[in-house]
Formats: C-alpha cells, structure tokens, sequence
C-alpha cells in the first residue's frame, strides 16, 4: 500500500516545464512582429493619404467614387477632413476618421476604389473635371 501523504505531496509538487520558456519566447516574437507589421500599415495608409492629398485637385477623385451621402455630412463640405485609408486586399476605403480610430462611429466613408485608380489618379481627375464640364456642375 502506498503512503498517502508521499502521494499527496508528489502530485502537489510543482514540476518545471522547460517547453513552456520557448513557447513563451515563440510567442513573444510572434506578437512583436505583429506590433511591427501594425505600425508599419499604418504608415503606409498614411502614405497613400498624402500621395493622393498631393495632387492640387484631389477632390475630384474623391468626388469620382463618392458612394453615400449622409444627412449628417455634405460630402463636398467634407473633402478637406479626408484623412484615412482602410484597405481590405485590393480595395481602398477613402474615409474621415476624427479620431483615428477605425470602430468610431463618427467616421466618414466617401467612396472605395482599388490600388489601381490610386495609381491613375491623374486621368481619374481629368475624367471627372471633364464630366462636370459637359453637365455644367459646380463642384
């Protein structure tokens, strides 16, 4: 028969798990490289913010897929907040956030585009400057 003070006391000591030190470590540098990838996606939104900001007529390119229209906003008066991206594989959401912060209820979504009108921006302003012209809209 076994002591049942010496069994209580094995199954009460405490072992130390090696594994558990790398799996920690794993971990760790898993989730730092997440960190990274974050900040490094918000920096490149940012980026895409300013190339399109950098054009003299920028408004019309948002104006070219604006998609909703708010009783809260008047889309127009609302060109000069455009200050965020959020992009979800091959679209672009072109957005107010005034906080910077994607879940705010306050955020504005003009329109989405895709990587490739970002890149044609030019010929999309001249496009939609041109369709105003033959309808005669001020923008």
């Amino acid at each position: 028969m076994t002591d049942p003070i010496k069994f209580q006391r094995q199954e009460q000591e405490c072992i130390r798990c090696t594994y558990i030190e790398s799996a920690l470590k794993s971990a760790s540098d898993r989730y730092l490289k997440i960190r990274v990838d974050q900040e490094i996606l918000k920096g490149e939104y940012s980026v895409i913010v300013k190339h399109i900001k950098s054009y003299p007529d920028y408004e019309y390119f948002l104006d070219a897929f604006l998609e909703k229209r708010s009783e809260r906003y008047e889309p127009r008066e609302m060109y000069s907040k455009f200050n965020a991206v959020r992009v979800v594989g091959d679209t672009v959401e072109l957005k107010y956030e005034p906080i910077h912060y994607r879940y705010d209820g306050n955020n504005y979504t003009f329109g989405v585009c895709k990587f490739e009108d970002i890149l044609n921006i030019e010929q999309i302003i001249e496009k939609q400057k041109q369709k105003y012209i033959e309808t005669n809209i001020q923008i």
